[in-house]
Parts: C-alpha cells; sequence; structure tokens
C-alpha cells in the first residue's frame, strides 16, 4: 500500500471493482469499531 493514497482494487470490470472496494471499506469499518470499543469484563 501506498501512504496516504487510499485503497487500490482491481475486478474484472467496474462493478467487481465497487464490489470489492465495499467489501474492504466494511471490513476495515468493523475493524476500526472493534479497537474504539472497551473491552467487555
Amino acid at each position: 500500500m501506498a501512504r496516504n493514497r487510499g485503497i487500490y482494487v482491481c475486478g474484472g470490470n467496474v462493478h467487481e471493482a465497487k464490489r470489492r472496494l465495499e467489501g474492504f471499506e466494511f471490513a476495515f469499518e468493523v475493524l476500526y469499531r472493534s479497537l474504539l470499543l472497551p473491552p467487555k469484563t
């Protein structure tokens, strides 16, 4: 990954690339939120 360049995705066509990008965005959002929440005790 290049610093400060965002996410690069590839696909067979534009729709496939967009679907992959949305998958990455979802996964990163879940990870980000899990790091923000305090652990359950």
